[in-house]
């Protein structure tokens, strides 16, 4: 099995190198717990070693992401213009074409069109949690989610979707039947403080750890620390 690198400092070594080659990689958890910069960080790595990626934000693009990426000194606007990184924002009025009658004529011709121009190897959803309060119909949902993870295994891309926590459980209606992998993050109380975490919850063909690492922000970016609790 093909393996292609998280760009995560400490994640590789937890699941035997690297994601597996057109994987589709849920990655849940509370707000905060640091999952779109996790996405984002995989991306910049990709573009910088000739892995095209797409950031495909729902509703919005995290400003603060923006400030993170100069922080870490992540030169996305140089990655943009050689088309190494590409943005896609879904505004909420433009959800309703996720819905299975509109999927295949506007969402996924785009995503084809994309990723054959410009030979993308990596996608982020941020998030999935609106598409699916939208959709409201976890059937129609879940056919949603594997019509895409699908398209992204025949294009060859490793997808990963991220979903916020929500008393509607949406993570439950796709994470065992449609998604290769699962990352889970938390926030762990430890000396008084809340504690960002991740646990490896699942991965196609892999020996993972399954205990709960630390997340840790350094100076290039989000790291996994090797201990756990």
């Amino acid at each position: 099995m093909e393996r292609i690198s998280t760009g995560i400092e400490g994640l590789d070594e937890l699941v035997e190198g690297g994601f597996p080659e057109s994987a589709s990689i849920l990655i849940s958890g509370p707000a905060g717990a640091m999952k779109s910069l996790i996405g984002l960080q995989y991306l910049v790595y990709g573009a910088e070693h000739d892995q095209p990626g797409l950031y495909i934000s729902i509703e919005a693009f995290d400003t603060e992401l923006q400030w993170d990426a100069e922080k870490f000194g992540w030169d996305i606007q140089a990655l943009q213009d050689q088309d190494k990184l590409l943005f896609t924002v879904y505004d909420p009025v433009e959800l309703p074409k996720f819905a299975m009658k509109t999927l295949r004529s506007d969402i996924v011709i785009n995503l084809i069109k994309l990723i054959d121009s410009t030979g993308i190897k990596r996608v982020v959803f941020d998030a999935i949690t609106p598409i699916a309060l939208e959709i409201k119909d976890q059937s129609e949902f879940r056919t949603i989610m594997f019509t895409i993870s699908k398209l992204m295994k025949e294009k060859g891309v490793t997808t990963l979707f991220i979903a916020e926590e929500s008393d509607e459980k949406i993570v439950e209606h796709v994470e065992e039947f449609v998604m290769d992998g699962i990352i889970e993050t938390f926030f762990e109380k430890e000396d008084s403080e809340n504690k960002p975490s991740l646990r490896v919850k699942k991965m196609l063909g892999t020996s993972h750890s399954a205990k709960l690492h630390r997340l840790e922000v350094g100076k290039s970016g989000v790291r996994v620390l090797p201990y756990y609790y």
